[in-house]
Formats: C-alpha cells, sequence, structure tokens
C-alpha cells in the first residue's frame, strides 16, 4: 500500500510540476501549483513528518499560492502576451545555461559521490516480532533493515530515534546505517530486541541456534537422575543476561551458589556472584583461590557463537535463552 500511495503522490507532482511551466494560462499554472503541494504533502505524510505536511498545506497551498493568484488577478489575465522580448539574448541565455547545468549533472552523476557514513549491525533472532532502533544526536541518519529472506524495510522516519518493529522469521537481521558525512564520523547506536516465546525445544538449523534451559527441564533432568536434595533453578527476568541458582543439602551440608550468564561473543560469559556453606558467604575466599589457580569461569567455550543471553517467564516456568550462530 505504502508503494502505490507513493508512486501515485509523485505521478501528482511530477505532472503538477510539469503543467506549472507549461500551462499558457498563469491560473491554470497556479492550480498546477496547488496540486504540487498537496502531492508533496502526501509524501511528507508518507515519511511520517506530519508537522511539515500541515506547512505545506496551510502556508504553502493556503497561503502563497493564494498570493499568486491575487497579483494574477490584479494583473489582469485578459490581456494578450505581448511577444515583444525586450532582453533579445535571454532565451538563447537561458538554453546556454540549461545546457552547462545538465553537463555537470552528467559529469557527476559518472563518478563516486560521497554518499556519507555507513555501518552495519548484525543480530540472530530466534523469531517473532524483532524491534530495531536507531539512536543518534546529529544530523539526519537513516535506517534500513534486512530480514533473513533478503527484503530490505526502510525507515520512513526522520527524527531520532528511529524505530521499527517488524514480524519475521529466525535468522540474521542486518540493519544498515547511513548519515552524512562529517569529518571524525558521527555516533550512533542500533539496540535488538525480540519477543520470540519464552519456551520450547533447541533450535538448531544449522546457521541459527536456540537453546532454551527451563526450570521445569532442570526438575525433570534432576528428578530422572534421581538425585535428592538438590534445587537448581533460573532466577529472575532480565533482557541480557541469565542467573542460575544452585542448592544441595547433602549429609547435612548446605552448599550453594548463583552464577551469572552473559554473552561474551563469540563465549559464552559466565560470573561466579555468591557462594554460601553452611549459611557462610565464602565468595570471596573461592573467586581469588580460582582466579589464582587459573580455573576462572569467565568463559565459556562452545561450538558456535553466542550472540545473546538472557533470561524471561514462560510456560515452563523461568528460563535461560542462549542465541547463537555458525
Amino acid at each position: 500500500m505504502d508503494k502505490v500511495v507513493f508512486f501515485v503522490a509523485g505521478a501528482i507532482v511530477l505532472v503538477g510540476a510539469a503543467s506549472v511551466v507549461m500551462a499558457r494560462n498563469p491560473v491554470h499554472s497556479a492550480l498546477a501549483l496547488v496540486g504540487t503541494l498537496f502531492g508533496v504533502a502526501v509524501l511528507f505524510v508518507e515519511q511520517e513528518a506530519h508537522f511539515l505536511a500541515a506547512v505545506q498545506v496551510i502556508v504553502y497551498a493556503g497561503a502563497i499560492v493564494v498570493l499568486f493568484l491575487f497579483v494574477i488577478m490584479l494583473l489582469g489575465v485578459d490581456r494578450s502576451e505581448s511577444l515583444h522580448d525586450p532582453l533579445p539574448y535571454q532565451r538563447v541565455t537561458a538554453f546556454a545555461l540549461g545546457a552547462i547545468v545538465l553537463a555537470e549533472i552528467l559529469f557527476l552523476s559518472a563518478h563516486q559521490w560521497a554518499t556519507g557514513q555507513t555501518a552495519e549491525s548484525d543480530y540472530e533472532s530466534g523469531g517473532g516480532i524483532v524491534s530495531v532502533a536507531l539512536c543518534y544526536p546529529g544530523s539526519l541518519m537513516t535506517l534500513s533493515v534486512t530480514d533473513p529472506r533478503g527484503a530490505v524495510h526502510a525507515s520512513r522516519q526522520s527524527g531520532s530515534p528511529v524505530v521499527g518493529h517488524i514480524d519475521g522469521e529466525p535468522g540474521l537481521w542486518r540493519a544498515i546505517v547511513r548519515a552524512v558525512d562529517v569529518p571524525g564520523g558521527e555516533p550512533w547506536a542500533v539496540a535488538w530486541a525480540t519477543n520470540a516465546v519464552c519456551g520450547g525445544e533447541k533450535v538448531d538449523t544449522g546457521t541459527n541456534i536456540r537453546e532454551i534451559l527451563s526450570n521445569a527441564k532442570l526438575s525433570s533432568g534432576l528428578a530422572d537422575s534421581g538425585a535428592a536434595g538438590i534445587n537448581i533453578q533460573v532466577q529472575g527476568v532480565s533482557s541480557n543476561s541469565a542467573r542460575i541458582y544452585y542448592y544441595s543439602n547433602i549429609g547435612g551440608v548446605e552448599l550453594s551458589w548463583t552464577i551469572d550468564f552473559y554473552a561474551a561473543t563469540p563465549n559464552l560469559g559466565a560470573v561466579l556472584t555468591q557462594i554460601t556453606i553452611k549459611g557462610i558467604n565464602v565468595t570471596t575466599q573461592v573467586v581469588s583461590r580460582l582466579t589464582a589457580s587459573g580455573a576462572s569461569i569467565s568463559s565459556i567455550p562452545t561450538d558456535y557463537i553466542v550472540d545473546r543471553v538472557y533470561s524471561c517467564v514462560g510456560p515452563e516456568g523461568n528460563a535461560m535463552v542462549i542465541e547463537g550462530h555458525r
């Protein structure tokens, strides 16, 4: 639908602009200018620049063109146009200048233009509605997003932040940022998110990976193993990490620890946040001994590149989700 509106409005603008300079009657030219301005206003609406569209209609079409018509009516449109040219060489000069401008356009179009900055940001989605936002403090930047099928979704907003919500399939999404070229470049940031269902089975397409570890699966695994006095849970909800809590009471010795997992691309990052034995916090002592012996678990290698780790609440309770690709 957007393409239909764009082409219809564009046709109105082009036809109206041509009529402005080709119509013999000045009143007809002024009315064609009104149509042109209305077409431009529709294009502004398509770009979600509603204020500019209103200004286009109210100020230009509603005031300036009316002033043109007033002057035309004041001068009179029933008088025959004089064929006498007070400046005999102005038409030749106009044609010459037009030819020079056309030659410059053709010359520049055949050379490399400085189109500004271009940068890319990739995201591996597990499916659902993908949300992407571009924030920048400088001059105008545009954002286009390519989904896993290769379809390009171009932004239609003109201010920061540029936000888009696209319903798509799992796979690699790519955002391309374009900006006005300035010395030293301009700062910008792209943020991704998805509302993929917090649950389900492991996804492995050979390229895209999505592993889910829920509390229900942890309980089922402990029950199948016959372990007693042990409890392992995913705790809390976070968009960029997941916390695993362990508790055991074997032989009267209470032991608990928590580990926070995060994406330390290309590996899976882990931080040991708390260890207690019989209610005594020994986190500092254990971490310092692990560090001294070189047995830190701050980075866990996997057989794929980890793109994102988060925790959420799904049909099977709290869950830890790891998304990545090969």
